[in-house]
Formats: C-alpha cells, sequence, structure tokens
C-alpha cells in the first residue's frame, strides 16, 4: 500500500509504501515497475467453487487473488477433466486462453478423470503435453 509520493527533478514517479500483509517490508517503487498480477485458475467443480452442497462464496483461487493482492480469472468448469474434448476441459481452455495476458496460472483437475478415464497414463500424458504448451506460451 502506498502512503507516499515523489516526483524527481527528470519527471519519474516513485511511491513510498509497504506489502500488502507485511508492514515491515518498506521502501520506494518506481511507478513504472508497478503492475497489476493477474492468475487464471484452470479447472473442476472444485475450482469453481462446489462444496459438494453448494457453491462457496469465495472459491478458493479468489481467497488466493485476495491474499496475494493479484486478479483472478476462475476457469473451473464443473466436470471438467485434464482428459477431455469439451469446452469444459484442460486441452480446450489451454488452448483457447490467451496465456500471456497472465502472470500465473493454477491447475487443479483430477477428481472427473478418477471416475471417468481408463487410465493414469492418459491422465498424466495430457497433463504433460499441456503443461508444456502453457510454459511455451508463457516462459
Amino acid at each position: 500500500m502506498a502512503t507516499k509520493q515523489a516526483t524527481m527533478n527528470n519527471g519519474l514517479v516513485y511511491y513510498y509504501g509497504h506489502i500488502q500483509n507485511n508492514d515491515k517490508v518498506v521502501g520506494w517503487v518506481y511507478k513504472g515497475a508497478l503492475k497489476q498480477s493477474n492468475m487464471a485458475a484452470f479447472g473442476d467443480s472444485i475450482t469453481k467453487g462446489w462444496t459438494g452442497v453448494d457453491y462457496a462464496t469465495n472459491p478458493y483461487p479468489a481467497l488466493i487473488g485476495s491474499a496475494m493482492g493479484i486478479n483472478v480469472v476462475n476457469k473451473g468448469e464443473n466436470s471438467g477433466k485434464v482428459v477431455g474434448d469439451t469446452n469444459l476441459d484442460l486441452t480446450y481452455n489451454v488452448d483457447h486462453t490467451k496465456l500471456a495476458s497472465y502472470d500465473y496460472a493454477t491447475v487443479a483437475y483430477g477428481v472427473n478423470d478418477y471416475f471417468k478415464t481408463e487410465t493414469i497414463y492418459s491422465v498424466e500424458e495430457t497433463l504433460d503435453r499441456e503443461l508444456t504448451a502453457m510454459k511455451k506460451s508463457q516462459p
């Protein structure tokens, strides 16, 4: 949180402040270095916020965003799987998300694969392929 602002003779703007939830980390930072971070949360109904009874007011991706002070786009889908070919699944969502727009991403699927996939090998293979694709698009 910024508490002071200073403009240098050359026009550069600096802010003095502390890290959210940690008043011991303080200092000056150049305005140009400040950027709102973004996170994509890929996953199934648990990521979306399903508790088993109803939907959570604050699913875990929202809690992460609040704790870290970042924007989160929750891409959790009911019945989403690692291995699958629908718009609910990991491959589709990785292919249709501009990953360069995000600084962080989480991937949390698995429950639906456990109940609906022939082999753990197919889950491992697909997950490896999609994580590799994510790394290539956002090093």
